[in-house]
């Protein structure tokens, strides 16, 4: 959704991406201590990308440049799938 997002000038576009990392957000912060506790490699992984995530949308409001690393976010990405399914 980030490079979606960066490569149009579509407010809509940078706001999907900012509900999904929200939402996904939401979810983990709702059951930290849980995955904590059965897969700390995945908790971390998703910490990471969460980090990374705030950064690159840290409000609905969409900024004049999107210039974050698209590349960090992609492999924080896949290394929580990696994570969640190891």
């Amino acid at each position: 959704m980030y490079r979606a997002g960066a490569e149009s000038d579509r407010y809509v576009t940078h706001l999907y991406g900012y509900v999904f990392y929200k939402a996904g957000e939401v979810a983990f912060l709702a059951s930290e201590a849980e995955i904590d506790a059965e897969d700390i490699d995945a908790a971390s992984a998703i910490r990471e990308a969460l980090t990374l995530l705030s950064k690159a949308c840290p409000t609905a409001l969409r900024p004049d440049v999107l210039d974050a690393d698209q590349f960090a976010l992609t492999v924080a990405a896949s290394q929580v799938i990696m994570a969640v399914e190891n």
